[in-house]
């Protein structure tokens, strides 16, 4: 076919049946029975047994747009680029908010592949997450997000508690520098850099964590009643407790050289 017959006009007025594209290799116009119109792109990839096979829509997609994207097509065919492939790739790229990365970074944790985490601490990575990080950047597309973004939420978090503002930077870090490191590549996620590396857990100042409640003595008299029948080492343990106020790992992991007869 010549290419001056191949014109919208001759394709809106042809009878049912498929046109090549004289102009572009793989180009297709389809005139079905069922009167719907569209372009086929059909090609094999080269060194493979593949055949990329894409239609669009007809008058949705004029001559003009069918060739460019036809022309787009085999460019990366000639380059050894599968297009298909490449789009699966670029949707995953565009998919992979905070909150997908997330649900990769706890099913991974879940599992425990390299480590393996007690309920109760993937219990609070998702709390915080769900409660802290999510409502401010779940939808944020993870290989955009910025140092700033980071502390900016942080501090808007700060603004209504301290605690929990260090307890999600922690977190965030955490989940964060996973991300960026070998399991998170393992996982499906692209080479990244960590985009807020400085995030800590101690940023802002909380105040002394000491407990200022203090037992009575009818308290520490119960207490002494309910050992009265414990072994000696139970006994002399929570006396040790009592009489230190020392931390549990202090008193009980205590080397042997603070030991001096028994005491």
């Amino acid at each position: 076919m010549r290419r001056h017959d191949f014109t919208p006009a001759t394709l809106d007025a042809m009878a049912f049946g498929r046109r090549p594209d004289p102009a572009v290799v793989g180009l297709t116009f389809v005139n079905a029975p069922s009167g719907r119109k569209s372009w086929s792109f059909r090609r094999r990839l080269p060194g493979s047994k593949k055949i990329l096979s894409l239609t669009r829509d007809y008058p949705a997609v004029s001559l003009a747009e069918a060739r460019e994207w036809a022309t787009t097509l085999n460019e990366k065919i000639e380059r050894g680029i599968d297009p298909r492939e490449e789009a699966r790739a670029e949707q995953a790229h565009l998919g992979m908010t905070l909150s997908a990365a997330h649900k990769l970074y706890m099913a991974v944790l879940t599992r425990g592949d390299r480590k393996k985490l007690k309920p109760r601490t993937l219990s609070d990575k998702q709390l915080i997450f769900d409660r802290d990080i999510k409502p401010r950047l779940g939808t944020q597309l993870i290989y955009d997000l910025t140092d700033d973004q980071c502390w900016e939420a942080v501090y808007d978090k700060a603004k209504a508690s301290k605690d929990r503002a260090n307890k999600m930077a922690s977190e965030l870090n955490c989940f964060l520098r996973w991300c960026s490191g070998r399991e998170g590549r393992m996982a499906g996620i692209e080479p990244l850099t960590h985009p807020a590396p400085t995030l800590t857990s101690t940023w802002f100042s909380t105040g002394p964590k000491a407990n200022q409640r203090f037992p009575s003595d009818q308290e520490i008299k119960w207490l002494l009643q309910a050992l009265v029948g414990e072994a000696l080492q139970y006994r002399r343990g929570f006396l040790l407790l009592l009489l230190t106020a020392g931390r549990r790992t202090e008193v009980h992991c205590a080397p042997s050289s603070e030991f001096v007869d028994g005491v």
